[in-house]
């Protein structure tokens, strides 16, 4: 590690928050630090807007980001970045479009990579005026209702037929959320763990478990899916730890449902789990996320993301 730094160890929510997840990950992260030399500064962010008053007077070398998914995913690193202080993870920029279930889609597809065809908030916000051959002809159903904005509590709604449809719209309507209207693709949902661009390794999730994906695939087929997943990484420009998940058809077609650029970083959680299976210690990859801390460098293509937005193509 060199010279001691001194590290904020950062989680966003109401210091009365009965949710004591991210409490554990500060815990986690802060014992994992002391024992690699570092000094740390737990600090509560009670919301982002609070993130300028929360981030002054604790004189940090910098800012590791133990979960603020709670905080909107990209208004941390932001200030980092306007404050000149080195955070982990991805840069804003890419935060913000891996927040943004839209942009991702359409910088999958300007990368050829495959992902369930979907209907964009511009077309999902008509549900009263879509007729079913609208619905069949994109999507089809059983659909899956997404809120634009990923979130720790923006949970995906399931659409049997156009009542049901329309009721899931409506209830993010409700409450000022645009909404994606998606294909269900049934499958194998498999998440592949990257750290600073490189595969670790996935696990598969059956029945509330994790399984190593290495005792359930082929190892050509894992190859395939972990070129997929670098490659979903790199478009949207991400570093740090990073989460691809995927769904594996029974016909064996890929398809990438999500990119998490602020997955679950707790000692017990899967990420740390993908790590240790690949040799790498939770002391190790806590580590190793604060000697890459940076200033919102893009470790993949996050510099040209802006021109890809520019010619992305909303779903017909």
């Amino acid at each position: 590690m060199g010279i001691l730094r001194r590290v904020g160890v950062i989680a966003v929510g109401s210091l009365n928050s009965p949710d004591t997840g991210a409490q554990h990950v500060v815990a986690d992260v802060e014992s994992a630090l002391h024992r690699r030399g570092y000094s740390c500064v737990p600090i509560r962010v009670p919301s982002a807007s609070e993130g300028p008053d929360a981030l002054r007077g604790h004189n940090l070398d910098v800012a590791f980001f133990a979960d603020i998914r709670q905080g909107g995913s990209a208004t941390l690193p932001y200030l980092c970045e306007l404050y000149g202080l080195p955070y982990t993870g991805s840069s804003a920029f890419a935060c913000a479009l891996a927040a943004d279930r839209q942009k991702t889609k359409e910088l999958l597809r300007v990368g050829n990579l495959p992902t369930p065809p979907y209907m964009p908030p511009s077309f999902a916000g008509r549900s009263s005026t879509l007729t079913k051959n609208d619905i069949d002809s994109c999507v089809g159903y059983p659909a899956l209702v997404k809120p634009r904005q990923r979130g720790e509590k923006a949970s995906s709604l399931v659409a049997n037929n156009s009542a049901e449809l329309l009721r899931s719209v409506q209830s993010w309507a409700d409450i000022g959320q645009d909404v994606l209207i998606e294909r269900w693709v049934e499958g194998r949902s498999i998440s592949v763990g990257l750290l600073q661009g490189n595969v670790l390794g996935a696990v598969e999730k059956s029945r509330g478990t994790h399984q190593w994906v290495s005792s359930q695939l082929t190892p050509l087929r894992q190859l395939g899916i972990f070129h997929l997943a670098a490659r979903a990484s790199e478009s949207l420009g991400c570093s740090g730890a990073v989460i691809v998940n995927v769904i594996l058809t029974e016909r064996s077609n890929e398809y990438i449902v999500d990119v998490d650029v602020q997955p679950d970083l707790a000692a017990a959680g899967v990420f740390a789990g993908i790590a240790a299976q690949a040799g790498l210690t939770y002391d190790g990859l806590c580590d190793t996320l604060v000697s890459h801390a940076n200033l919102g460098v893009p470790h993949g293509t996050t510099a040209s993301a802006s021109t890809l937005l520019q010619h992305a193509r909303p779903a017909a």
